[in-house]
């Protein structure tokens, strides 16, 4: 993951938050290229996050499923409930 250090444990770095989603993307293109099933876990607050993935999976004719968890589940990445609200807010469905 993009925010791992070598020891394992995650480091946030809103400044490179664009250069995060490029890595990301970029992996998932190859690990489609490659015909591997791919899960990528994100917020997607707003629908066209999701856009380049869908794009990704029409060209590589993968199979696309959604899934939208409603409820509350454990903050791994220490987020403070201030950001967590934010992102409610700005949810699309």
């Amino acid at each position: 993951m993009y925010f791992l250090s070598s020891d394992g444990k995650y480091h946030y770095d809103a400044s490179k938050i664009a250069d995060a989603h490029a890595w990301c993307q970029k992996q998932v293109e190859s690990a489609l290229a490659a015909n591997q099933d791919v899960v990528v876990a994100n917020t997607f607050v707003r629908l066209w996050e999701m856009k380049a993935y869908k794009a990704l999976a029409k060209r590589y004719q993968a199979e696309l499923e959604i899934i939208v968890c409603r409820g509350c589940y454990p903050n791994i990445h220490g987020v403070s409930d201030d950001v967590i609200a934010s992102m409610q807010k700005r949810w699309q469905d």
